[in-house]
This record gives structure tokens, C-alpha cells and sequence, in this order.
């Protein structure tokens, strides 16, 4: 059985054509999820009790998130379990991925009783995850305890879940995405006070009405430092048409997030009072036996399109099937006849190629499934062109090399650049001792506006330094003008955070 896994890499995306697509943050994809609720993996929640107000940023971007100052009163620990061997999987047919709570605390307002706690060993949640991510309730059983009697202990069997389930996600995740979702709370189980059982069956009635918005990117810093990018998810909550809560989820593609309950459920932004905080610093970065340099789409004159990709160290490298998809929303398939093979265990940078000449007008995506020796596969970052039937109709005046974002950065940065003819580009990275690290791009480019991901996962953090060479190619014969004449070169420096 093939086994999928995400592979990790410093994405070149080459935009050419009438319509450039301007990067607005980061894109979350259900492979990136599924790493946070893989099997045996653990997730660590840090609740912080103290801080009472926070700045949530602004709608749009980028934003910086600076919650580096965040404390931690106690944790909540989660860890992926596979479904069928959990007490309840009966209860939750459709579920796909489930989480262990060994230690399960949680409030619940009784109603006639009033508020109690209730603590378990063996809590489970339960998901799915498909198109998109969605959450069907918890599950468990202990003690519980009323505050007017902490002292009598209240043994309890409960589910809780909404009906239907909650649409915690919809992929793929990215800015200016929204979507909505009704449910009810139900609580079904049974509780026993001293000398005989109650049954609980609470089925509240109230309908739930929850909007979802992607409404914000930039970079979220978590204590410690770490800082990802990042996108802000706006949940809006309204019960019987009434306004009740309000929620902000800052979330990167390892899972590190910041998760708030803002106290006025109309404050979009600025700094604003709150009454819940936790977070987490997500999954490890993966190991991979694969390191990406680089990966381009290029779109030639037509529909034609160049992908061309540089590994920096290959283990046990079978080789690349090429995947594609003609709307966002669309599933990735394998283009016919696209394997390249790899070059098994190396450390020498390797360079690929491949010509697509199947596409037609309009906005594509390309990825490459790198498959290893014993079948397990890893999934590349989607790129993708705008393809064209015509040269633009106008080009930048002038060579542009643009300052990274975000800048300092980790692991990952963006590079933006303007020709203003085709040209023969070099785009390198060099650390402070002047030695490369990285080429980005080498060849030839289309006159444009372009842009190229830098990804610095294996490199410790400091100053480095990016420089763009390029010279105007001849228009009839494809090769450099002579003299020099319009030879552009220019430094920037970028700062990695470890």
C-alpha cells in the first residue's frame, strides 16, 4: 500500500501572463491536517488563563501576530488513535480520524443542578477528513463533580456532539475563503448520584448558526520565538438570530495555532478583550528523504508549460509522477505518461524537467508526487501558471527586485521580481560568509511580474543575502543581447529566525 506524506521543499511559482495571481498567504491543504491527527501523533494544547486581551490584527494582510508573550496555565494533550480501536467507534460511523484525551477536564452547566466538572481517563474525539474537516463530538467517561457538593463524587457516561457535524475547515484553506454551517448541541449518557442513576438525554433546541472566514494573512510567532506563516480564521456564531460568540483561530500548515474567544463578538480587529486563549506549536517538521531546492511553472507562448524542479540530496529516490488540476477546486490527477525517474540516494543537487502541452486557456495547478524505492509517496506544494494565448500587453518599465516577505522569516519567504523584456535570470541565495546556499532560478524567463518561495528548513538561522542577475534575451533568436547593454544585478539582504 502506497503511503502518502507531504513533501517539504522551496517552491519557485513563475506567473506569466495577462493575469498574474499575487501571493495572499500561505494555502492549508487536508494533507497538511491530516499530519496533526495522524496515528500516535501527539498535540500538545497550552492553555493560557492570565492574558485578558489581545491585538487579533486587521482584516487582510499581512499581519503580523506577535503572541511570543503568551503564558501557559495547564495543558490539554491529544493524541491521534485509529478509530476502530477506540471504545465508540460504533457511535461515530463516519468518522475518519480519531484523538485520545487521557486526561479529559471540562465545565458543564447542569441546568437545575447547576455547574459541575467532569474529569476522564479515556475521552475520544472524533473526525472526518475529506473535502472538508469536520468534528462529530467527544465521547467518554469518570467522575464528575457539582460545585455545590465538590466533595461527592458523580460517576458519568456522556456524549457530546452537535448535530450536524461542525465544519471546523473546508478545503483547501486560504484567504478570503468562507463558509457556513448550522447545527444543535446534544448530550446523551447517564450520571449516578448517591443512590440512584439519572439519565441524560439534553437536547438543547437552539439552533446554531456559524459563519467561517479566512479573512487575514501574514506571520504568527508563538512562544519561543518560532514564527510561520499564517492565516486568520473569523467564527461567528449566532443562536435563534442572536449574536453570541465570536472566535479567531491564527493557523500555520504544521498546525501551530492561537485560538481566542473574543468578549465582544463584533470586534474585527486591534487589540480587544478576550476570554479564552490556547495554543499549540502544531506537528515537526517533517524529515523527508527528499529535499527540494526549487519548484517552477512556466507558461510558454500557447498553452504549453515548463515545470522544472532542483533536489538538493535524494534517499532512495524512485522518481516523480507529474498531477494536475484545472480548477481550484478540483481533485489532482497524473498526467499521462509523466514519470521522470529520480537518481536513488545522491548528494549532488539533481535538475528536472517535463513540457506539458496539454493544457488549454485559463488557470492550472501542477504538484509532483515523488514516490521512494518502498512506495511511500510525499506530495509536493501545488504551483500554479495562468496560461495564455498571447504575450501581455504590457511589461514592467524596469528591472524590480523586491524586498522578501515576511522578512525576518521561517522556515519559508517570498521573492517578488519584474522584467521588463524576456531574460536570462539567476536568482541565488549566499549565507554572510558569501558562500551559495541556494539557486532559486536559472534560465530563461518571460517579461513580467514573478515570484519565487524560498524555503530554509535546512539551514540554521541568520543573515543571508539574495542576488538577482539578469540580462535581456534577443526576441527572434533566444539568446543574450550583445555589449551588455540592459544587464541588471542587485542584492537584498533577508534575516532567518531559529
Amino acid at each position: 500500500m502506497h503511503r502518502t506524506k507531504r513533501l517539504a521543499f522551496c517552491a519557485s511559482v513563475l506567473l506569466v501572463g495577462a493575469n498574474i495571481a499575487v501571493s495572499q498567504g500561505i494555502v492549508i491543504g487536508r494533507d497538511d491536517v491530516k499530519l496533526m491527527f495522524a496515528i500516535g501523533q501527539v498535540v500538545t494544547y497550552h492553555h493560557d488563563t492570565l492574558t485578558t486581551s489581545a491585538d487579533i490584527g486587521t482584516p487582510g494582510g499581512p499581519v503580523i501576530w506577535d503572541f511570543s508573550g503568551l503564558s501557559t496555565q495547564y495543558l490539554e494533550t491529544r493524541t491521534g488513535i485509529a478509530v476502530q480501536s477506540t471504545l465508540y467507534a460504533a457511535g461515530f460511523p463516519q468518522a475518519t480520524h480519531a484523538q485520545l484525551d487521557a486526561a479529559l477536564a471540562m465545565r458543564l452547566n447542569t441546568g437545575s443542578l447547576g455547574w459541575a466538572t467532569l474529569t476522564s481517563p479515556e475521552a475520544y474525539y472524533y473526525y472526518s477528513i475529506d473535502d472538508d474537516l469536520k468534528y462529530y463530538g467527544v465521547q467518554g467517561s469518570g467522575t464528575g463533580f457539582l460545585d455545590s457538593s465538590p466533595g461527592v463524587p458523580i460517576p458519568y457516561s456522556a456524549r457530546w456532539f452537535g448535530v450536524p457535524a461542525s465544519v471546523e475547515y473546508r478545503f483547501p484553506v486560504e484567504f478570503s475563503k468562507s463558509w457556513t454551517y448550522d447545527y444543535v448541541d446534544s448530550l446523551v449518557g447517564s450520571a449516578t448520584l448517591p443512590g440512584f442513576p439519572i439519565p441524560l438525554s439534553l437536547v438543547m433546541g437552539d439552533v446554531y448558526s456559524v459563519s467561517c472566514e479566512v479573512d487575514a494573512y501574514g506571520s504568527l510567532t508563538l512562544p519561543g520565538g518560532t514564527t510561520r506563516e499564517a492565516l486568520r480564521i473569523k467564527r461567528v456564531s449566532t443562536k435563534n438570530n442572536s449574536l453570541v460568540e465570536a472566535a479567531y483561530t491564527i493557523v500555520t500548515r504544521n498546525g501551530a495555532a492561537v485560538q481566542l474567544k473574543v468578549n465582544d463578538p463584533s470586534a474585527t480587529g486591534g487589540t480587544v478583550p478576550v476570554s479564552a486563549i490556547r495554543w499549540t506549536e502544531g506537528v515537526p517538521d517533517e524529515l523527508v528523504p527528499v529535499q527540494l531546492a526549487s519548484f517552477t511553472a512556466t507558461q510558454r507562448e500557447g498553452s504549453a508549460v515548463d515545470l522544472e524542479w532542483t533536489t538538493l540530496s535524494e534517499t532512495n529516490n524512485f522518481g516523480f509522477y507529474i498531477q494536475t488540476k484545472d480548477s481550484e477546486e478540483g481533485k489532482f490527477t497524473e498526467l499521462t505518461g509523466a514519470f521522470i525517474p529520480g537518481h536513488g540516494t545522491t548528494v549532488v543537487p539533481q535538475k528536472y524537467s517535463y513540457r506539458d502541452n496539454t493544457g488549454g486557456a485559463g488557470a492550472r495547478w501542477y504538484r509532483l508526487k515523488q514516490i521512494d524505492l518502498d512506495g511511500t509517496a510525499h506530495l509536493s506544494e501545488p504551483v500554479q501558471v495562468n496560461a495564455v494565448t498571447a504575450v501581455p500587453e504590457t511589461a514592467p518599465a524596469t528591472y524590480v527586485l523586491s524586498q522578501n516577505y515576511p522578512n525576518p522569516f521561517n522556515p519559508s519567504t517570498t521573492i517578488r521580481y519584474s522584467l521588463p523584456h524576456r531574460s536570462h535570470v539567476t536568482l541565488r541565495i549566499f549565507n554572510a560568509l558569501g558562500q551559495q546556499v541556494a539557486q532559486l532560478i536559472d534560465g530563461e524567463v518571460q517579461g513580467g511580474q514573478h515570484e519565487v518561495k524560498f524555503n530554509a528548513s535546512g539551514l540554521a538561522g541568520g543573515v543571508f543575502y539574495y542576488r538577482m542577475q539578469a540580462r535581456p534575451l534577443d526576441a527572434t533568436i533566444g539568446r543574450e543581447s550583445g555589449s551588455g547593454a540592459g544587464a541588471f544585478v542587485e542584492t537584498k539582504q533577508l534575516m532567518l529566525l531559529r
